[in-house]
């Protein structure tokens, strides 16, 4: 019997790290709804909001909602980092204030996307400390969960 379980867990180990040597990730893995928490650059102020993910063929658009404001519109791919191995997830936009958003990709408990990110706005490349999102997928939400869905 131990025997076995150590097959097992070894089995488990080793197609774990697999899996991350080789990431590849299909652009309707990020397809959804999410609730967002972030905070300005240098430190600034907290905020949440809402967003919707599409894929549109190897292109996404992110649609973001922070409250009390009007939806912005980016457009982002996913994208090796210099060496190739690592894949981050990376949006660009809005045109009124550009901004680049990179963000780390995971998964939660229930396979969906979970996305760590940082940002900064274009025109100030030079920023100390860049902006971070994290954006939750709410897909396994309850239907009465607040935020489960996002309306443009």
């Amino acid at each position: 019997m131990k025997t076995l379980a150590r097959v097992v867990a070894f089995a488990c180990l080793a197609n774990f790290a697999a899996l991350q040597g080789a990431q590849s990730f299909p652009p309707d893995f990020f397809a959804g709804d999410y609730a967002l928490v972030g905070r300005e650059p240098g430190s600034g102020p907290a905020y949440a909001g809402r967003a919707r993910i599409e894929g549109r063929g190897a292109t996404l658009k992110l649609f973001r909602r922070i409250e009390g404001a009007a939806t912005e519109t980016y457009t982002g791919a996913v994208e090796k980092l210099p060496g190739g191995e690592t894949e981050v997830l990376r949006f660009r936009g809005p045109a009124k204030q550009p901004r680049t958003l990179t963000c780390l990709i995971g998964g939660d408990l229930d396979n969906y996307a979970r996305l760590s990110c940082y940002w900064t706005y274009d025109a100030d490349p030079q920023v100390k400390e860049p902006g971070l999102e994290t954006f939750f997928a709410t897909g396994a939400w309850p239907d009465d969960a607040p935020h489960r869905h996002f309306d443009r």
